[in-house]
């Protein structure tokens, strides 16, 4: 008793000290417990899901590609969705790093999650093979290192479901920046950390034509749809699977940058409308991953090969109806921004390389006029703004 009683007067006298200590390690747990809780993965108490969605409503297709950095938290946002009866379809695009262990752990875990595995056929190829596998309703994708809210496809195939439409969209697209500081936070209140670890998703500016032309809009109709498609992205949309099958609509399978503009420029035509949600919003975390087709720096003919074929459906598409009209507008506006994007991303050698290919791929639309002897001295700016000017006009003529 005398040692206890001894015990209890030394740790009373040091009382203050003790309750720091409780205190800090209090805080240092709960900075751990979070840290361990927001790091991507399967937990061990986490129940594993042993049968597949038996009526599919959404199959997300997601083309693999050496993406092990990125890939468990794109896979948790999708395992961990709000609409329970989906089926998450991975095509292993050849990956030589770990990504195939990553997926083996998950879809041991889920038994959603579908796994393909082919030869690296690039992205398009891909994208195919998951739409050919794919039994939900509505097709929606997502790109490996990206991740989505929690509610996105529910939210999308509501809307879809409520007005029976072809195609659901969002107009929230973001991007995720981790490093904001606190004190920046408050500007984007309705987007900060959603998925508590910090991160803090701002709107892409390039949206904003978007966001202006479906706000307080249930559905839009396949012309005001076209207005939006310059921002074509394939993964703010989800896509009625009977329409893709009944037009054979796929990805071009090139090496390109292009594939999913050509996609939305001809799904997009053949929906009759498209239902809105407007307060989904899709999380990007543009990370660097390597994508199935590699980056190129210098000219690509399959790039122009694709936008041919694009001009070549169009050409033969039935354009008596105004919608059809916007259509092939708007898809020429976005080829004229494509050639000169690229163009003055090239070196001179390069340069002559693309406009040889593009008079070959393309000869109705004459791009000479945007050909700058002056470029050095006005700037590549100025001349940018230049060329889209009169690659519009010249637009407005071939059309």
């Amino acid at each position: 008793m005398k040692a206890v009683r001894e015990a209890v007067k030394f740790w009373r006298g040091r009382s203050g000290f003790v309750w720091t200590a409780a205190v800090v390690a209090a805080i240092l747990g709960g900075v751990f417990a979070k840290m361990w809780l927001d790091t991507p993965g399967i937990r061990f108490y986490e129940a594993k899901i042993t049968e597949p969605a038996k009526e599919v409503k959404v199959s997300v297709v997601v083309p693999v590609y050496n993406a092990e950095k990125f890939l468990r938290r794109g896979l948790d946002s999708l395992r961990k969705q709000t609409l329970k009866d989906i089926e998450i379809i991975c095509v292993n695009d050849g990956s030589t790093d770990g990504s195939a262990a990553i997926l083996a752990e998950y879809a041991a875990h889920d038994k959603r999650i579908k796994v393909i595995t082919q030869e690296n056929r690039y992205i398009g190829a891909a994208r195919n093979r998951g739409i050919e596998a794919a039994r939900g309703e509505y097709v929606g994708f997502m790109d490996q290192d990206d991740w989505v809210s929690l509610n996105y496809f529910e939210d999308l195939y509501n809307a879809a479901k409520k007005h029976n439409a072809d195609m659901a969209v969002t107009p929230l697209v973001n991007k995720v920046k981790k490093d904001l500081p606190w004190w920046m936070r408050g500007s984007f209140p309705r987007w900060n950390d959603i998925f508590g670890d910090g991160t803090v998703a701002i709107p892409l500016p390039s949206r904003q034509k978007v966001r202006k032309l479906l706000t307080g809009k249930e559905t839009v109709g396949s012309a005001q749809l076209a207005e939006a498609a310059t921002f074509g992205f394939i993964w703010e949309k989800i896509y009625r699977r009977a329409m893709l099958k009944a037009h054979n609509i796929r990805f071009p399978e090139c090496r390109c940058m292009i594939d999913d503009a050509y996609f939305f420029y001809t799904a997009g035509f053949y929906a009759d409308k498209a239902a809105v949600a407007p307060d989904t919003a899709y999380y990007l975390y543009r990370a660097g991953a390597t994508t199935s087709q590699g980056r190129y720096e210098k000219p690509n003919r399959q790039e122009l090969e694709v936008l041919a074929a694009l001009v070549d459906f169009y050409d033969k598409a039935d354009m008596a109806i105004d919608s059809a009209q916007r259509w092939k507008k708007d898809f020429y506006d976005f080829l004229l921004f494509t050639y000169a994007y690229n163009y003055y991303n090239f070196l001179p050698t390069d340069k002559v390389l693309w406009r040889q290919w593009w008079h070959e791929l393309l000869p109705e639309v004459d791009v000479s006029k945007a050909v700058q002897e002056d470029e050095a001295d006005s700037g590549t700016g100025a001349v940018y703004a230049t060329v889209v000017r009169t690659l519009r006009s010249i637009g407005a003529e071939a059309r």
